[in-house]
C-alpha cells in the first residue's frame, strides 16, 4: 500500500479556490475569507494568481501595524511569488516546499498549468491521522478478541512500569 506521502498532491487539494483582485481592499479580502470559511485568498490579475493573503498576513501586516484595512490594497500585503507544484507531484514534495519556504499552503496546478486547488498542511495532517487510524483499526479487527486483550494488557503493564 502506498503511503499518503507518496500519493499525488492533486488528490489532497482543496479544490474550491477564492480570489480577490489586487486593487480590492484588505477588508474585502477578509470578507471573502469569512463568508467562505477559509483562511486564505489568492490575489489575481485577471485569470492569473499573483499572490496569496492569509489571515496571518492581515494580522501581522495590517492589524498589528495599526493600518486601516479599508485603506490598503490586497496587492500591497500579498505574499508573492506563489509557491506552486504540479498535481502529480507527491504530498511529500508539498511538505518539503512548505518547510523550505516557511509556508502552510501550496498552490497545485493541473497539467495545463492552471490552478487546480490548494494543498494545506493542516489538511495533510488530518488525512495522515485518518489513514493511520484506519490502518490501526484494520489491524486490530483482524486479530481475535484474545489477541487484542493480551496486547491491551501488556501495553497497560508497560505504561505502569514507566510511570
Amino acid at each position: 500500500m502506498i503511503g499518503i506521502l507518496e500519493k499525488p498532491s492533486g488528490r489532497y487539494t482543496r479544490k474550491k479556490l477564492f480570489f480577490v483582485k489586487g486593487e480590492n481592499t484588505v477588508t474585502e479580502a477578509a470578507k471573502v475569507m469569512k463568508v467562505n470559511g477559509v483562511s486564505s485568498v489568492l490575489v489575481s490579475d485577471g485569470d492569473n494568481p499573483k499572490g496569496i493573503i492569509t489571515v496571518k498576513d492581515i494580522l501581522l501586516k495590517v492589524v498589528s501595524e495599526g493600518i486601516d484595512p479599508n485603506s490598503i490594497k490586497a496587492a500591497a500585503i500579498m505574499s508573492s511569488p506563489l509557491i506552486t507544484m504540479e498535481e502529480d507531484e507527491s504530498v511529500s514534495k508539498a511538505l518539503d516546499l512548505m518547510a523550505k519556504n516557511s509556508i502552510h499552503r501550496v498552490l497545485v496546478l493541473d497539467k495545463a498549468g492552471k490552478p487546480l486547488g490548494m494543498i494545506v498542511e493542516r489538511m495533510i495532517d488530518g488525512d495522515l491521522f485518518d489513514e493511520q487510524r484506519k490502518i490501526s483499526e484494520g489491524s486490530q479487527k483482524s486479530k481475535s478478541w484474545l489477541e487484542r486483550h493480551i496486547f491491551e494488557v501488556s501495553e497497560s503493564e508497560t505504561k505502569k512500569r514507566h510511570v
